[in-house]
């Protein structure tokens, strides 16, 4: 029997305000990774694409990790909340939930917390996460920033 996620662990009010902004002096280098809000549902939904969550895991605190291939739920427990398989550490708060698409990508929400423990088909312990949706992160970033 496979073990799925508990979802259930930490309020959804917390985890959906759970973002901040910050604004860089000078502007980086590469060009920003643009936000795309997605409707509520799985993500991917089978039209293309895959989930990936890139960050620095409290395992590997100095090299970057990414874990592409995962799921994710848009407004499945509440407006603006994220739910994602995507393996999780401590640390990785404020990492981006991606949808890649060849060489194009998409930030559709933002980590905010592990959820639980599960152990995934490709055989290691993971930890599913939850996070804020692009399109509540979006919004409240307009309202905060006057735009």
């Amino acid at each position: 029997m496979e073990e799925r996620p508990r979802w259930d662990t930490i309020a959804a009010e917390m985890v959906k305000n759970d973002w901040a902004i910050v604004t860089l002096e000078q502007p980086l280098p590469s060009a920003p990774v643009p936000i795309r809000a997605m409707p509520p549902g799985n993500v991917p939904d089978g039209s293309a694409g895959e989930i990936a969550l890139a960050g620095y895991g409290g395992d590997h605190a100095f090299v970057l990790s990414v874990h592409k291939g995962c799921t994710a739920q848009i407004d499945a427990r509440a407006a603006g909340l994220l739910l994602h398989t995507c393996d999780s550490m401590p640390g990785e708060s404020g990492s981006p939930v991606l949808l890649l698409a060849g060489e194009e990508a998409w930030l559709v929400g933002i980590h905010t917390a592990v959820a639980s423990d599960f152990t995934p088909q490709v055989g290691y312990r993971a930890r599913a996460g939850y996070g804020v949706s692009a399109s509540m992160f979006e919004q409240a970033a307009r309202t905060t920033l006057g735009n």
